[in-house]
C-alpha cells in the first residue's frame, strides 16, 4: 500500500519510510461497475485512493441535473475536501468500472498532517490548483456560449484521454481545433 500512496501526487514527496505507518492504516474497498461510492451530501469521514478501476465524480443540482466533474484513475484520490473540513460530501463518486480503493479515515489523515507539515503545504498547492481550475470553468460559463464550452471540454477530454479524440473522429466529429463550424469560431 505504501507504493500506492507514493503514486498519489500529495504523498509523492514523502519518504517511503514515513509513509509506512500511514499505509498500515489504509483499508481496501471494492465497488462494482455503476456502484455509488458516496453521494453528494453524505458525511465525509474517509479519503479514497483509486487502486484499480475508474471513478466518476459528479454534482447534482437541486432540480436534478447532473454534471460530471472528473474521471479518476489509478493513483488519483478523492474525498479529501470533506476529510479536511469535516463537512458533507460536495459531490457524488461512482465506480465507472469494477474499482478498488484504498481508504484512509479522517482521523488518521489529520494525525499524519499534524506530523508532516510539508504534506500540508503540498495539499494546499493541490487545492489551489483545483480552485484555479474552478475559476477557469466559471470564466468559461460567464464568457463563452454553450457550443464553445462544449467544444472546449471535448478538446480537454481529447488531450486527457487520447481515445476520446479517436472516438470522435470515428463518429464523424472534429479531429482538431477548427475542424467544425464551432471550432473555427473559437480558433480563427
Amino acid at each position: 500500500m505504501a507504493d500506492l500512496l507514493s503514486s498519489v501526487p500529495m504523498f509523492s514527496d514523502v519518504s517511503p519510510l514515513r509513509l509506512g505507518p500511514l499505509a498500515a492504516k489504509l483499508t481496501s474497498r471494492t465497488f462494482s461497475q455503476a456502484e455509488v461510492i458516496f453521494h453528494q451530501g453524505d458525511p465525509g469521514g474517509q479519503l479514497h485512493i483509486v487502486a484499480d478501476g475508474l471513478v466518476r465524480i459528479s454534482m447534482v443540482s437541486p432540480d436534478g441535473r447532473e454534471s460530471d466533474i472528473a474521471l479518476l484513475e489509478t493513483g488519483d484520490c478523492f474525498g479529501e475536501m470533506s476529510v479536511l473540513d469535516g463537512e458533507l460530501r460536495s459531490a457524488t463518486a461512482i465506480a465507472v468500472a469494477p474499482t478498488q480503493t484504498a481508504v484512509l479515515s479522517r482521523e488518521a489523515f489529520l494525525e499524519f498532517l499534524r506530523e508532516n507539515a510539508e504534506l500540508a503545504i503540498q495539499i494546499m498547492a493541490i487545492l489551489v490548483w483545483r480552485l484555479r481550475a474552478t475559476d477557469e470553468m466559471l470564466g468559461d460559463i460567464v464568457f463563452l456560449d454553450a457550443p464553445a464550452r462544449v467544444a472546449r471540454k471535448l478538446l480537454e477530454l481529447g488531450r486527457s484521454y487520447p481515445a476520446t479524440e479517436k472516438l470522435l473522429r470515428r463518429n464523424g466529429g472534429p479531429s482538431q481545433p477548427g475542424g467544425s463550424r464551432q471550432g473555427r469560431r473559437m480558433h480563427p
